[in-house]
């Protein structure tokens, strides 16, 4: 009697669940709130709802482990998509977690306590299964901050240096059997989803950068304004278009025109012209006669840039704490920054932590060693909290007609959003000796104004900055001298 009771109290419980979520849910009117109040309900709802995906995994995980699903829906990753109503790649990114989270029970009690989202717990129990002394810092970062995207960042550090002794030849393979490509409708729409190796990919995006510049040029003739991922769209289509041509297959025709485009505003820029990435939030709507069509551009120049520790560069590998990347596309090794190195373009940056404080380039030309500063100390927008990676563009704080210096103290890259408000609507950005302060807009006729204490806002400089990692000294090497009794480090940018 004991064992069934048992075996009933969790449904009994979960049927008061039921009942008290869907009456909260049936009563509750969202127009009836204020704004704090709403904001307030989403934050408290974010933690339940955590708590409830995490004991759905576990759950998940049992039936899979029974064979308890109905085999008539395929297997338990197709029966699961189909309880929920999702796609069989987030019902196995469930299922795949269930089963790390069984080897880290830190992860499994904070994603419980719904510290952690379904994210998080699956990009941390990835990386604490190949290194479990690194699951502590990795949980007790994400359950504080919850920037997804910074979770994923510090785990694939945390997986490459688990990873260190792997051979080459061995990583590559692996990389490539996780290679894919899969089409689908979505919303009207042909879709696709694809994975590349980081090192393959950065070629292709070279020529994709090229055909969505061209694609921009006519927009702004034309006097169209589209998100910048739908030029790169286009740039995708020209790009595979150019290349049937080149093989005889010859899509269909149209007729195309150049341009060219002025970049005075924070919201004009060209993709390619002194921009550090992707932006253009708000298209104007446009008859389909007078949009830009695929054009081709000249000749494209295959470039690609590398940020990489001076001290990793010379171990041989790059720790979970070091930098061996290229920006925007994910880690790459340090065996094959190597094997390009003598074709590369070399600039030495030394920073301390905080800001670049020196650059020297090994080649006797200039370099552009500002932008090349700016790019590897703000390698997203600098306004706390912003994820804006792509088109990032360079703002004077102290404004250059006012007698501004143009250097790396008075620039800091902006998203197109964050330099819009700050050039037009009022905002203001401070520096101190080690913080970003940012004061946002003042609030709109008839919106609440922000909690006092609440401004500024506050997000450090240089945090992607990373120290030298002296736990394995490398051999001497006559490229650079590394200091370690410094509190500076050095960090290499190949293009």
């Amino acid at each position: 009697m004991s064992s069934a009771a048992t075996s009933s109290g969790p449904e009994a419980t979960l049927d008061v669940v039921e009942a008290v979520v869907g009456s909260w849910c049936a009563r509750t009117d969202p127009a009836l709130l204020s704004g704090a109040q709403a904001a307030g309900g989403v934050a408290r709802l974010a933690t339940v709802i955590r708590q409830l995906t995490a004991a759905q995994v576990g759950l998940a995980g049992r039936v899979e482990d029974c064979h308890a699903h109905d085999h008539q829906a395929g297997t338990a990753v197709d029966w699961l998509a189909r309880q929920n109503g999702t796609t069989s790649h987030d019902a196995k990114k469930v299922m795949d977690t269930a089963r790390r989270l069984k080897q880290c029970p830190k992860t499994a009690a904070a994603f419980a306590d719904g510290a952690l989202s379904l994210g998080e717990a699956d990009a941390i129990s990835g990386a604490a299964v190949l290194d479990p002394t690194a699951e502590d810092a990795l949980v007790a970062v994400a359950s504080r901050h919850h920037n997804l995207t910074d979770t994923r960042e510090r785990t694939e550090k945390v997986k490459r240096s688990a990873r260190n002794g792997e051979d080459l030849a061995v990583r590559r393979e692996r990389l490539r059997q996780m290679r894919r490509w899969s089409e689908f409708a979505d919303d009207e729409m042909a879709a696709v989803s694809a994975r590349f190796v980081p090192e393959e990919w950065a070629a292709v995006l070279a020529v994709i950068d090229a055909f969505a510049d061209a694609q921009f040029q006519a927009a702004r003739r034309a006097g169209t304004r589209d998100p910048i991922e739908a030029y790169r769209a286009d740039a995708v289509l020209a790009a595979f278009a150019a290349a049937g041509e080149s093989v005889g297959v010859t899509p269909t025709a149209r007729s195309t025109e150049s341009t060219e485009t002025a970049v005075d505003d924070p919201q004009a820029e060209s993709p390619g012209t002194a921009t550090f990435g992707q932006a253009d939030d708000g298209p104007d709507p446009v008859s389909e006669t007078q949009r830009p069509v695929a054009l081709r551009p000249g000749r494209v120049e295959w470039n690609v840039t590398v940020l990489v520790d001076a001290i990793a560069l010379q171990r041989g590998y790059a720790t979970a704490t070091e930098t061996c990347e290229i920006p925007g596309l994910g880690p790459v090794d340090v065996d094959w920054v190597n094997r390009i190195l003598p074709d590369a373009v070399v600039d030495v940056l030394v920073h301390d932590l905080i800001d670049i404080r020196a650059h020297a380039t090994l080649t006797r030309h200039r370099k552009k060693a500002l932008d090349t500063a700016l790019r590897a100390r703000d390698r997203r927008c600098v306004v706390p909290g912003c994820r804006r990676r792509r088109r990032l563009q360079a703002d004077h704080r102290h404004d250059f007609a006012k007698g501004g210096e143009t250097s790396s103290a008075n620039l800091e890259l902006l998203c197109e959003l964050h330099h819009a408000d700050k050039t037009y609507r009022g905002a203001r950005i401070k520096r101190t000796d080690t913080q970003w302060l940012w004061y946002p807009p003042p609030a709109a006729p008839g919106q609440p104004e922000l909690p006092p204490g609440s401004i500024p806002w506050r997000a450090p400089i240089g945090e992607h900055l990373t120290p030298f990692d002296l736990t394995d000294l490398p051999v001497p090497s006559t490229l650079i001298e590394s200091c370690p009794e410094s509190e500076s480090d050095d960090l290499l940018l190949f293009r």
